[in-house]
């Protein structure tokens, strides 16, 4: 009698989670890298990679920096690496993630704070053991972030207020930056988002990014295409 023995392969996670200042975003499948470009600046990227366990390992992020002087302009790039931790209890429940620049020697600190529903509760940024600004979330019923307020420490200021909306996807269409207090805001940008290609995965690789802004603030109007290189394990 032939016996046929199947091999048992782990599967991988069906979902992963990228973690910024503007709370968390679900793509689906068993994600390595993210690679986003924008239309406007191409020498420009943010690149997110993954382990095979779908935690968020570390993030690559170059910049361009023009200034113009009186002997004319002067163009740098600025490269910053993050690698990321994840903190546990004793029952492996994750209660926050540090994210360390390895280009600052390590100095500077990003750090999620978990709390209720196993959501991030705070956003905590600054040198070493010394935060700078922190932004805390709220959110709705599903778990979207609608409200997230950012304090700069260092700052005799009021805090910024952003603003988020989102379709049936959960996908956010628009973010507005406000400031005021005792209950009146005023908007200062806002930003708004079309998702117009995805990939197998159904996670999004094209959006239509445009920034507007309104008084007091300098007028502006831009509209970016934004592209996201998913590749997965």
């Amino acid at each position: 009698m032939l016996v046929m023995l199947a091999s048992c392969k782990k599967q991988g996670p069906k979902q992963v989670w990228i973690y910024s200042q503007d709370g968390t975003e679900m793509l689906y499948g068993n994600v390595k890298q993210v690679l986003i470009g924008d239309s406007a600046l191409k020498s420009d990227f943010y690149m997110i990679y993954f382990g095979k366990d779908g935690k968020m390992a570390g993030s690559i992020n170059r910049t361009t920096d023009i200034s113009t002087t009186a002997l004319g302009s002067d163009t740098s790039f600025y490269i910053h690496q993050v690698k990321y931790g994840f903190m546990q209890d004793s029952n492996g429940k994750i209660t926050g993630i540090v994210g360390r620049d390895s280009s600052n020697d390590g100095s500077w600190r990003s750090k999620w704070e978990f709390g209720k529903n196993d959501r991030v509760s705070d956003f905590i940024s600054g040198v070493d053991d010394s935060a700078r600004t922190v932004i805390t979330y709220k959110y709705d019923t599903v778990g979207n972030v609608i409200e997230a307020k950012s304090v700069f420490l260092e700052r005799h200021r009021e805090p910024d207020i952003y603003r988020y909306k989102y379709n049936s996807k959960h996908e956010m269409i628009e973010k507005g930056l406000y400031e005021g207090t005792n209950g009146f805001l005023r908007l200062l940008m806002r930003n708004s988002f079309r998702y117009i290609s995805f990939d197998s995965h159904n996670n999004w690789i094209k959006m239509i990014s445009h920034s507007e802004s309104f008084p007091p603030m300098s007028k502006f109007s831009h509209t970016d295409t934004i592209t996201r290189k998913i590749t997965y394990y």
